[in-house]
């Protein structure tokens, strides 16, 4: 919240233009933000149970023994013709079988595969780029960490193709759970690579669980259940996004005593064009507002709240980003975490007229064993359906 003692600064340096540098951020309006960046830094996303305890230590370090292998298999991925390439990812986007060139580059990988899953069960796993500009060049492992990704998608298929259908089942969980891990920290950005990157496995994920045993099932339900609780909704990932700006606009004003140790690194300064001026602050905090209510509406709403938010956005020079196809592409990808565990417990004709494009929920009757799966076609208007649950 900005002070009106803040505001009445800035209007006289304005007005006299005697002796004013830049306007402060003083007194609550500091305090909040610091009492924000703060609760930012500390927050720890939700573990998934399939690995407990989480262990100590970061994503980066733990990977580090494993760059050079890990590289080395992006390398290979690489050397293919651009055109094949996007075969392979087109293959899996669109559950075709993946030409073999593609599915002969597993050959070897396992081990270092393993490498990045275990190093995702560190405790504090998970890069920050969005909040530290440029990064640390060690912790930039994202292209590899998605070519681990697109591995996992082919090693599921090859299981798919020996048989083994509870193990395909089960990579399907350590690749989400390696999707969640490595992008819960980056916001609203974070949330749309969440989204590109689960195209790689989904389909084979759908595959593996609807060939797996029923017990396999039941159990990875729980599990992707419990990634997908690791998540933010759109709307709390938008409000860190805003904590980001102000930080942006405002970090060249806080000391190093006004923030923990371990929140300093988190504040970027930016060019001095690039700031807002604390005179504006209100309106990037009733923006960011709006968006984040926007997030909550329906289609229509949201994209008429949204025009306005882009238009107050260019109007004071912030830099929130264009949160509409953000919002849609992570609903897109509960609404495939909501399909996945789904077909994990029931089973009939049902579980193939899903609304894929839909979040949606799945809540387990009694007597005799169902799950009833409802969603939101527009608003005021939830669909219902049940089916009996798989018999064990």
């Amino acid at each position: 919240m900005i002070t009106k003692r803040g505001l009445g600064l800035g209007a006289v340096c304005a007005a006299t233009l005697l002796g004013c540098k830049e306007p402060k951020i003083v007194g609550e309006a500091k305090a909040g933000l610091v009492k924000d960046a703060t609760e930012l830094a500390l927050r720890r996303a939700v573990r998934p149970v399939h690995q407990p305890p989480p262990t100590k230590g970061s994503f980066a370090d733990a990977l580090a023994p494993h760059r050079v292998q890990l590289s080395n298999a992006l390398g290979a991925f690489d050397r293919l013709s651009s055109s094949m390439k996007s075969d392979c990812d087109k293959a899996l986007v669109d559950g075709r079988p993946s030409p073999k060139e593609c599915l002969l580059l597993t050959e070897g990988r396992e081990a270092v595969l393993q490498a990045v899953v275990d190093a995702a069960k560190r405790e504090d796993c998970g890069p920050h780029h969005m909040l530290v500009r440029g990064g640390d060049p060690k912790d930039d492992v994202e292209p590899e960490v998605a070519h681990a990704i697109r591995l996992e998608a082919w090693f599921m298929e090859q299981a798919l193709q020996e048989g083994k259908a509870d193990d395909a089942a089960r990579r399907c969980v350590d690749a989400f759970a390696l999707v969640r891990d490595v992008t819960y920290r980056e916001h609203m950005a974070g949330a749309l690579k969440a989204a590109q990157l689960s195209t790689l496995i989904f389909h084979g994920c759908e595959q593996a669980l609807a060939q797996a045993s029923a017990q396999t099932r039941l159990t990875i339900s729980a599990q992707l259940q419990a990634i997908s609780e690791g998540l933010n909704e759109p709307a709390e990932a938008l409000k860190d996004w805003c904590v980001v700006q102000r930080l942006n606009a405002y970090g060249h004003e806080l000391r190093k005593s006004d923030l923990p140790e371990h929140v300093v690194r988190f504040i970027q300064t930016g060019p001095e064009k690039d700031r807002i001026q604390l005179n504006d602050a209100p309106k990037l905090d009733d923006t960011c507002l709006l968006a984040v209510q926007g997030t909550k509406q329906s289609s229509e709403v949201r994209r008429s709240t949204f025009r306005k938010v882009k238009l107050d956005n260019a109007a004071f020079g912030s830099r929130l980003p264009d949160v509409l196809p953000l919002v849609e592409k992570y609903e897109v990808l509960f609404g495939r975490l909501a399909t996945l565990r789904y077909l994990t417990l029931v089973v009939g004709k049902t579980a193939a007229e899903l609304p894929r494009d839909k979040a949606f929920d799945v809540e387990l009757l009694e007597s005799p064993p169902r799950a009833r799966l409802s969603w939101l076609p527009q608003p005021g208007a939830r669909v219902n359906a049940i089916a009996p649950l798989a018999v064990p």
